[in-house]
């Protein structure tokens, strides 16, 4: 067949198969707790089970659902506040915060947990309360690496000990970060001359942190590798009410999420910068992001009016009475939008904590104010919820009957994964000009490697027993 008919053929089939892009569906959605809370936290581990914490009125909850969405637990500790829930690469849980709403006699507190909730350590340094009423101490923020090494940033006033580190000639309010490794054991406690808000782990020990105008990368040895001053670029921290969000990736590029979209390579340098509030036509506003197995970022958070986020993606458009959930993803390479997801909701409803799973899937954790809708699925009242969000793969076969044929990461720009009960036949893949780019024997679970194929469209097609299943993969760079 000539390269001219093989592309008549393909349009005919992108016409006619019913695929549509990258159509992501709210998969469940549960209503976790009666009351919105504050400090939503959402973590997964290897085998796609998530983990959300919340504060409410009455102190700490964690909860912990399987994939289909089924809670398993929810276990509450009454009067805690914890800020940050973070979960290691063996699945333990470990959290930073403090034992008590009250900052005026309170400790701070970091604790390591296990799959089923439990506490497995629990690392405490009291803050004594203060005859003028001044806050003693707080803990701002933390973050746990692969290996379980947690950080822990605060401040405090009037201490002669943090854990077993004697301390002297202090000044009258200390910024401190330190880190505690897996087995709860400090290793080191370091000061600053400003607050540290924002935390990532980086490679090989090294970490990032935000601290007074500057976000900074350090050596696992303390060593300042390099510093950026983001004044007039992002907003500030301010403390328990809003901070700049760090993700690192495996190789040390430092992602951030605030006033802006950001990506900082690992030599310090800026690689881009977008703007995630109010563009043209409505008010668009990220609150938390993660990094999925692509590269790629996941944002979520709430808009209202109508956004465009450019790159051919569709309209957000906003209820008239209120501020919907969005989620949506951008290439890690260049900030592009390659796709976005909303609610619908009739008072005020926003993502808090999104956490990516390794099948390319999303779960997000958020408060509603009001009956709100996702697809099909539906919340009434007001609360916390949790929902997920697929990855955004759709199979189809000729006439447009949906199977189980499934092409995820997707965007990709390393490897795919094809699942769906795949029987003998043959794969094929095609580029949007008719060009075969590859072929060969299907498997039961079949992984391609993308990294060298250029930029772009493809068609992945599949013939067994007579029938075709065709899917869009989109490579990214």
């Amino acid at each position: 067949m000539g390269t001219y008919h093989y592309r008549i053929l393909l349009l005919v089939l992108l016409c006619f198969t019913g695929i549509h892009g990258y159509a992501q569906t709210w998969n469940w959605v549960s209503h976790n707790n009666p009351d919105n809370s504050d400090f939503i936290n959402i973590v997964a581990d290897q085998n796609g089970y998530t983990y959300t914490s919340m504060v409410d009125k009455a102190g700490f909850v964690l909860t912990k659902y399987k994939p289909n969405g089924v809670k398993i637990w929810s276990k509450r500790n009454p009067g805690a506040l914890v800020l940050k829930l973070s979960i290691d690469a063996t699945g333990h849980l470990y959290t930073v915060g403090t034992d008590s709403f009250s900052p005026f006699n309170s400790s701070l507190v970091t604790a390591k947990l296990d799959s089923a909730g439990n506490r497995l350590w629990t690392k405490g340094n009291p803050v004594p309360p203060l005859p003028n009423d001044l806050p003693s101490g707080y803990v701002y923020t933390g973050a746990t690496d692969a290996a379980g090494n947690t950080y822990m940033s605060g401040e405090f006033r009037n201490l002669t000990q943090f854990d077993t580190i004697a301390l002297s000639n202090l000044a009258p309010i200390n910024y401190f970060l330190a880190k505690y490794n897996s087995a709860g054991k400090i290793q080191w406690l370091r000061f600053f001359n400003d607050p540290v808000y924002s935390i990532a782990c980086g490679s090989q020990g090294s970490y990032f942190i935000e601290c007074g105008t500057h976000f900074q990368k350090y050596a696992a040895n303390g060593t300042l590798i390099w510093q950026q001053n983001f004044s007039g670029t992002f907003d500030p921290s301010i403390f328990l009410i809003y901070s700049n969000k760090f993700i690192a990736d495996a190789q040390d590029n430092l992602y951030v999420l605030g006033s802006q979209l950001a990506k900082y390579n690992s030599n310090g340098t800026l690689a881009w910068i977008k703007a995630n509030q109010t563009p043209p036509g409505g008010t668009f506003k990220g609150k938390d992001f993660a990094l999925n197995s692509s590269g790629n970022l996941l944002v979520t958070g709430s808009f209202s009016g109508t956004v465009s986020l450019g790159n051919g993606v569709p309209n957000l458009i906003g209820d008239t009475t209120g501020s919907p959930l969005f989620v949506a993803g951008f290439s890690g390479a260049t900030s592009n939008a390659l796709w976005a997801k909303q609610n619908s909701t009739s008072d005020y409803c926003t993502g808090e904590a999104i956490v990516s799973l390794p099948n390319g899937s999303c779960v997000i954790a958020g408060n509603f104010k009001a009956n709100s809708a996702f697809d099909q699925l539906s919340l009434t009242g007001k609360g916390v919820f949790t929902a997920k969000l697929s990855a955004g793969v759709l199979g189809v076969h000729e006439g447009g009957t949906k199977t189980n044929l499934q092409v995820y990461p997707n965007p990709a720009t390393s490897e795919v994964t094809l699942t769906g009960h795949l029987k003998p036949g043959t794969l094929e893949v095609y580029s949007l000009t008719g060009q075969k780019v590859y072929e060969t024997s299907l498997t039961p679970e079949m992984k391609l490697k993308v990294a060298d194929w250029p930029a772009g469209m493809y068609l992945v097609k599949i013939t067994s027993e007579g029938k075709t299943q065709i899917q869009k993969l989109l490579v990214t760079r």
